[in-house]
């Protein structure tokens, strides 16, 4: 028994160590400017600045949207067929940096953007996140459309933060 723990202290160490050892190096391959985010990165420094994005894909019929920036890519994407929505992050280069992800998805009405509910977002990963979250709890009404407006932050184990961009939101039809 005494080896075995042994061995696994050993083995976990190495595991620290090596960990450590990443994230030392990409720490100092990366500076805040050169780090890529459809997340956009905000400098932590005396004159906040926040990176811009471009919609690379959009396309209201089909309910889906992703965002490129300087830091990496994010997505949304509504699924009909469950009543659902797809998100995702990614963070480039991908890195040994274990990053949290906190976000939501408001959902409003396209004719009166009245506020009809929030679903809260969250997860981890390194350099990516994502996850499907319900519609379920939120009083739709079947053929109305809506907005979903996309938004969150992601801080990596480095003391970056990655955003997605504002004003990100799709449209979708309730079905």
């Amino acid at each position: 028994m005494k080896k075995r723990w042994n061995k696994f202290l050993a083995l976990a160490c190495a595991f620290v160590i090596t960990l450590t050892s990443s994230v030392t190096a990409f720490a100092s391959e990366v500076s805040p400017i050169d780090t890529p985010s459809s997340l956009s990165t905000v400098e932590q420094s005396s004159t906040e600045s926040t990176n811009t994005f471009d919609v690379l894909y959009k396309d209201d019929a089909l309910s889906r949207s992703t965002w490129i920036g300087n830091a990496g890519s994010s997505s949304l994407d509504y699924m009909e067929s469950n009543r659902s929505f797809a998100w995702h992050i990614n963070v480039t280069p991908v890195s040994a940096a274990y990053l949290t992800f906190v976000g939501q998805i408001d959902i409003y009405t396209t004719s009166t953007n009245a506020h009809k509910g929030t679903i809260y977002l969250s997860g981890g990963g390194f350099g990516t996140a994502g996850g499907v979250e319900s519609l379920n709890g939120i009083s739709l009404r079947s053929g109305t459309h809506y907005t979903a407006k996309y938004s969150g932050t992601a801080t990596n184990v480095l003391g970056q933060v990655f955003t997605v961009v504002d004003g990100a939101s799709i449209g979708f039809t309730y079905r």
